[in-house]
């Protein structure tokens, strides 16, 4: 693989191999997410403890058996996290920048894994790269 496409978070998904690493990065990133979701959540409200919970089942999920709905699923619950946090700061309440950082992270991380996974399953289902640098 060349050194450009080492950027997998960044790259286009033209192969097999890139979606599988992407799906990997991409599990990788819910997994920090619920992380600092749970660490958020210890040291403020403990509902947050939920939503870690959930990206960390959806992280699972995508890694281990590369799941469109585990996918489908983080990504519903990044927007719905984003967009409260994006009301509660809106309306002055206690939501830090940070909580919304980590929503738009979530968000990003979710969409790439779901177009990996879904990719995967579809268009470039059991075809791997033809191109010589890919098999590095």
């Amino acid at each position: 693989m060349s050194e450009e496409n080492k950027k997998s978070f960044f790259s286009r998904l033209d192969s097999h191999y890139a979606a599988v690493e992407m799906i990997k990065d991409a599990s990788k990133a819910l997994w920090i997410v619920a992380a600092l979701q749970a660490i958020s959540a210890l040291i403020g409200d403990k509902l947050g403890l939920m939503d870690a919970a959930l990206n960390a089942v959806c992280a699972f999920g995508i890694a281990r058996f590369r799941s469109r709905v585990a996918a489908g699923f983080a990504l519903l619950l990044a927007l719905g996290t984003l967009g409260f946090a994006g009301y509660r700061m809106a309306a002055g309440g206690g939501v830090s920048g940070a909580g919304a950082l980590i929503a738009v992270f979530a968000v990003w991380a979710s969409a790439r894994a779901l177009e990996a996974t879904v990719k995967i399953r579809g268009s470039l289902a059991n075809k791997p790269s033809h191109f010589l640098s890919d098999l590095e």
